[in-house]
């Protein structure tokens, strides 16, 4: 499992390219689900749990920082490294809770990641991972269904892409993944 820290203290080097982690990570589900591996939708259900929540707390983690810039003139690293701090320790919960009050996903979307939530919650902790792994169609619909939103939160970097440099946009680094 990777670990869940943020890019503090790292050189830009070190840090990962936030476009290229989601070109890999669509690659490797759509493979799985346009090629019927089976024997990996468990792995990629697990690891869209984990990326959504990522994914969502790095948007946050843009967002507020876009806003914070766009209010003041200068933003302190000491602020930043602040900023960074605080969605790095948010939980699944909260992200999705700031998310909707900052504006960041629509009510609709709210609610389907959370009821992603709890379903990564039971999956992890009532073991159900037993009985969805020999069950193949209901692995591959809550596949796919992890796959539509994390689509929508693509979508919520583009839109962000737009409003922001795109190039500034993919430089920042994507909380909870290391190299």
């Amino acid at each position: 499992m990777e670990d869940t820290t943020l890019s503090r203290g790292k050189k830009p080097a070190e840090r990962i390219n936030v476009a290229y982690l989601i070109e890999r990570v669509a690659d490797e589900v759509n493979t799985v689900l346009n090629k019927r591996k089976k024997e990996r939708y468990f792995d990629n259900i697990v690891l869209l749990y984990s990326f959504i929540e990522n994914l969502l707390k790095w948007l946050i983690y843009v967002k507020v920082l876009w806003e914070k810039c766009d209010r003041t003139e200068l933003i302190s690293g000491k602020e930043v490294g602040s900023i960074e701090s605080f969605c790095e320790d948010l939980s699944f919960y909260n992200s999705i809770q700031i998310a909707l009050l900052i504006d960041l996903v629509s009510l609709k979307l709210y609610r389907r990641i959370d009821r992603i939530r709890i379903d990564r919650n039971k999956f992890v902790h009532q073991l159900c991972i037993y009985t969805i792994r020999d069950d193949i169609r209901e692995s591959r619909r809550k596949l796919e269904d992890l796959a539509d939103v994390v689509n929508e939160l693509v979508g919520i970097c583009n839109k962000l892409s737009k409003e922001i440099s795109p190039d500034l946009l993919w430089q920042m680094s994507l909380i909870g993944i290391r190299k």
